[in-house]
């Protein structure tokens, strides 16, 4: 156990100092977010098997350290959404697809499960039917990645949502995206403009 304390300490110690090098209250909030995904990502490279046992004495050793609550935060990620996902309800999926741009897709949810994948102790994979579609789709999430899923099919105008209207006129329109790879804006206004809580959110 000492062993693993040992480890879990550098690992953030050093997730911190790459991050910035002050102490944690003088952390921004997306600092702290960029800390706690890259020690997350440590975490799953590694395959570091996070117990409840591990969690009890991570907070008697480091008191004050925001370790406890990331590794909780860390084993609870996919539990808490298949939780709240049901099969064969219509369903809402919003995500960046490999290459970094916003997708939503309307889609049946047919089947979940946990499971590991590559260099990751667990993954989320949701077997899917997208609306006017035949084949049930696999969409698999990583622990890093970032999802948000609606309960039913929301409307939502995607041009508009995606782009910025640079030019037009009778001849041509010429539009601009709103948004870069892996752009965070993207949820954020997505569930602004929304503006109803989503069933399940990874982030």
């Amino acid at each position: 156990m000492m062993d693993k304390l040992d480890w879990l300490s550098e690992s953030l110690a050093t997730v911190i100092a790459n991050v910035a090098y002050t102490s944690w209250k003088h952390f921004s909030n997306e600092q702290k977010e960029l800390v706690k995904v890259a020690f997350h990502k440590d975490l799953e490279s590694n395959n570091i098997d996070v117990t409840d046992e591990l969690i009890e004495a991570v907070k008697e050793e480091f008191l004050g350290s925001p370790m406890a609550s990331m590794l909780i935060e860390y084993i609870s990620k996919f539990a808490k959404i298949t939780k709240q996902l049901k099969q064969d309800s219509k369903s809402t999926i919003i995500k960046f697809n490999e290459f970094g741009f916003p997708m939503i897709l309307h889609t049946v949810i047919k089947d979940f499960k946990i499971e590991p994948y590559a260099q990751y102790s667990d993954s989320l994979v949701i077997a899917h039917k997208p609306k006017q579609r035949r084949k049930v789709w696999e969409t698999r999430v990583l622990p890093y990645e970032e999802l948000m899923i609606y309960d039913g099919w929301i409307d939502i105008d995607t041009d508009k949502v995606l782009n910025n209207v640079i030019k037009s006129n009778d001849f041509v329109t010429v539009k601009q995206s709103k948004y870069r790879c892996f752009d965070k804006r993207f949820l954020s206004d997505i569930r602004n403009l929304i503006n109803v809580q989503p069933l399940a959110i990874l982030n």
